[in-house]
């Protein structure tokens, strides 16, 4: 056993804990959502699962909105219906949310928070490209008239 949990440690050793903590997570969250998938596809019924929807939520609050997003896209099939189509969106909020927590952590998004500041237009620029896409892919992924086939 020791030898497994240093070998680990040699694995992630000049790894930022902060990047460890993103990737468990978001590995946690994938796993719980494919339990709970698995459990309700055995009772037959949607709303059945291992836990509730909104404990699951939290995980994605917590950073594993990119696991639960995966998740999704993998055991739903990119299917959105009434029973799941909070989750997808919560999961595409959650995960622009903290693609713009590791942008500042990273330095690419530099906060100035000091009286006076002033804006960095670029970064501005690259925000609103970015919120214009993630905008242009929702509204495709979405398109209103789209008849759903079950």
């Amino acid at each position: 056993m020791e030898q497994a949990l240093s070998a680990l440690g040699g694995a992630v050793q000049g790894v930022h804990p902060f990047v460890i903590y993103l990737a468990g997570i978001n590995a946690l969250t994938f796993i719980l959502f494919a339990i709970d998938y698995a459990i309700a596809r055995y009772n037959q019924d949607e709303d059945t699962g291992l836990m509730d929807g909104r404990i699951l939520t939290l995980f994605a609050v917590a950073g594993g909105a990119l696991g639960m997003l995966l998740a999704l896209m993998i055991f739903t099939r990119n299917h959105m219906n009434k029973h799941n189509i909070a989750w997808w969106f919560s999961a595409i909020v959650f995960l622009i949310v903290w693609v713009l927590v590791v942008l500042v952590w990273a330095g690419v998004i530099v906060v100035d928070l000091e009286p006076g500041a002033s804006f960095n237009a670029p970064v501005i620029v690259a925000l609103g490209a970015y919120l214009l896409a993630i905008n242009v892919i929702t509204f495709a992924v979405f398109l209103p008239g789209q008849e759903e086939g079950d």
